[in-house]
């Protein structure tokens, strides 16, 4: 009797130590099963068949084409006009990085009028989609959102009783991650680490002073400092070490990679409202009105300028950055405008393909004086020190003593291309 009592204690022990261990993995979100190098991993993600969403038209070649090759047989201004918005995370996410790691996020609009999978489309009953694929992967409440998750992308749909939005997010190559964070904790100097060995594209968020290494679920950061700040997102499939790096600084995401960027999108695209909302100052509206700038920072060099919405819908968003402490745009015409920044001032074509027309150096670091802006239309007058003068291919320098200022005169063209003359003039 006592050895039958002994063996259902020991199972009662061994089952509570085994739902203990459980409970505490999913609190965790990190699994425990042992690796040989005593890391870890996190639960593998249950994906769905994208075939059986029978992707079509621009959704279809997004999913199966590299980035590269689905900008080139569809730009961002084609898929505009279909009233496909590519949502390459202008504020939040980083451009070229998500042009490496399989493309932004495709935001299908009210104005797209084809099929997205299946029969499904903009205006589609939201319980139509639910009959067919069942309950979704993941939900954001608060954006009436669900969506669904395959190896190649994650598509989610937005909308009360039909669909008003959908959101098509590609997922990142699919090389196998394995050992790279042991690897890097590894490492006896980080800074030559081989990033390429793991796919991981490097993209630089301050020019000479932070990187960003990423292929997707995992995302490290070289700020040039002691500690690397490495972000691990919940689809992230390599080995996670056990222990404590006092180089490294893990911070577990709440999302996978792919469900991020489409959050990133509409919380961005809720940001834009806001301040159009609010209200901005006279000068960030274009004279006829139909564009509005609106000024983001994230306090990084690239990312520190004006995202441009077109409100007549003429042209996607564009967002041209300009260094640090932009100036209130000056607008010459709706074309053109001027704007000063903590290294300079440029004269900017919207609509060009050669963005900056005419630039000014200021090898002094001062600050640029601009005279009488609200009056300038055929002139302007800076006055400066200590300046190099772009124009083209041509760099011209000059140093102005504090009785002279530099003139520029604009000239435009009969098809309305700006042309700029400079000169030194007393003041």
């Amino acid at each position: 009797m006592k050895k039958i009592t002994i063996v259902f204690f020991c199972l009662f022990v061994t089952l509570f130590t085994m739902c203990s261990a459980l409970a505490a993995i999913r609190a965790t979100g990190v699994s425990n099963s042992p690796q040989k190098d005593g890391s870890k991993r996190l639960p593998v993600i249950q994906f769905r068949d994208e075939v059986s969403f029978e992707l079509k038209n621009a959704a279809a070649d997004y999913a199966r084409m590299d980035y590269a090759t689905f900008l080139k047989t569809h730009d961002r201004f084609s898929l505009y006009k279909e009233g496909v918005i590519d949502a390459a995370s202008y504020i939040i996410g980083d451009t070229k990085f998500e042009n490496v790691a399989g493309g932004s996020t495709l935001v299908f609009s009210s104005r797209y009028s084809h099929p997205i999978t299946g029969d499904i489309g903009i205006g589609s009953p939201i319980s139509a989609i639910r009959d067919q694929f069942g309950e979704p992967d993941f939900t954001r409440r608060q954006d009436e959102l669900f969506g669904y998750k395959t190896k190649t992308f994650y598509i989610a749909f937005t909308g009360k009783e039909t669909v008003e939005r959908i959101y098509l997010s590609r997922r990142y190559p699919q090389e196998e991650q394995g050992a790279l964070l042991p690897e890097f904790y590894a490492s006896g100097n980080p800074e030559s680490f081989p990033f390429d060995k793991w796919n991981m594209a490097s993209t630089q968020l301050w020019r000479s002073s932070m990187s960003y290494y990423s292929p997707g679920g995992l995302c490290i950061h070289d700020n040039y400092e002691d500690v690397y700040p490495i972000t691990i997102y919940k689809d992230y499939s390599g080995q996670i070490p056990e222990g404590v790096n006092k180089s490294m600084e893990l911070e577990f995401k709440d999302t996978d990679y792919p469900e991020y960027k489409i959050y990133a999108a509409i919380d961005e695209e809720k940001a834009i409202q806001k301040k159009l909302a609010d209200g901005l100052e006279p000068g960030y509206y274009s004279p006829d009105k139909r564009i509005a700038i609106l000024p983001f920072t994230d306090s990084t060099y690239e990312r520190s300028g004006f995202l441009f919405r077109y409100l007549d819908y003429a042209s996607p968003d564009q967002f041209l950055t300009f260094g640090h402490y932009p100036s209130l745009p000056l607008w010459i015409n709706e074309r053109y405008i001027c704007v000063s920044s903590m290294y300079g001032f440029g004269i900017y074509d919207l609509f060009g393909e050669a963005r900056d027309v005419f630039y000014i150096e200021d090898n002094s670091f001062g600050e640029l004086e601009i005279v009488d802006p609200a009056q300038q239309s055929k002139t302007l007058n800076i006055r400066c020190e200590e300046i190099t003068i772009h124009v083209g291919d041509m760099e011209t320098s000059a140093k102005l003593d504090e009785n002279e200022q530099l003139l520029l005169q604009f000239k435009f063209s009969a098809d309305g291309a700006l042309s700029v003359e400079h000169s030194i003039v007393s003041r």
